[in-house]
């Protein structure tokens, strides 16, 4: 087999697993995540089940492709707050309002991300699949602790709550929020009476004023 061959089947290959994967995702919006079945994605594909064993080895490691590519796009992303603003305050106001903004362009995805968390709210379905998931998220959390630690050092964000304690409860608070807006926020709309987009402002403005330090 010579190299040209190798680099085509290699490209085959990557677009084959692709279409697996925007196809499971697709799927998994509309109805769930614990009611699609395999025989619903390989049909969705126009494939065989043999042919999809052939990239992957079940549904969940469809289901953790699909959330580790979104993540991967987004730690990508997010590199873009440590280059605006000042201090690690003013960088941690771009990255929550960035965080916002993307919810109008990437709701599916962060529908998706949601669904992923309520689905696998237990467990992890392999150890295998757990420790990839796990190191893709240490890369994530690694950008927003250095936000948080600059901003501590140049005294722009107070220093009186362990580091970690406070990450966790920034990151927790954001992601937790909007995807409930994504995958509630108009019928959040129609039974509060309150649009979502001021909700996603408070919060913001809540963790912000927060974030200040002492006097």
């Amino acid at each position: 087999m010579n190299q040209q061959w190798k680099e085509q089947l290699e490209k085959y290959r990557d677009n084959r697993k692709e279409e697996i994967l925007t196809a499971a995702q697709q799927l998994f919006l509309e109805r769930g995540l614990g009611v699609v079945k395999l025989n619903d994605i390989v049909k969705q594909c126009g494939i065989s089940k043999v042919t999809f064993y052939k990239y992957y080895k079940s549904i969940d490691e469809v289901t953790f492709a699909v959330q580790m590519k979104l993540l991967e796009k987004y730690i990508d992303n997010d590199k873009h707050w440590m280059i605006h603003g000042k201090n690690g305050w003013e960088k941690m106001e771009y990255s929550l309002r960035y965080q916002i903004e993307n919810l109008k362009t990437e709701k599916d995805a962060i529908s998706f991300i949601g669904l992923f968390d309520m689905h696998y709210r237990d467990h992890y379905p392999t150890p295998e699949l757990e420790n990839a998931f796990l190191d893709l998220l240490k890369k994530g959390r690694s950008l927003f602790k250095n936000i948080l630690l600059e901003g501590i050092q140049d005294g722009s964000i107070r220093n009186d709550i362990d580091i970690t304690t406070l990450q966790f409860t920034i990151s927790n608070i954001t992601s937790a929020t909007i995807q409930r807006m994504a995958l509630r926020g108009e019928i959040l709309k129609y039974d509060q009476g309150i649009d979502p987009d001021l909700v996603l402002e408070q919060m913001v403005n809540m963790i912000l004023e927060y974030l200040k330090p002492v006097k």
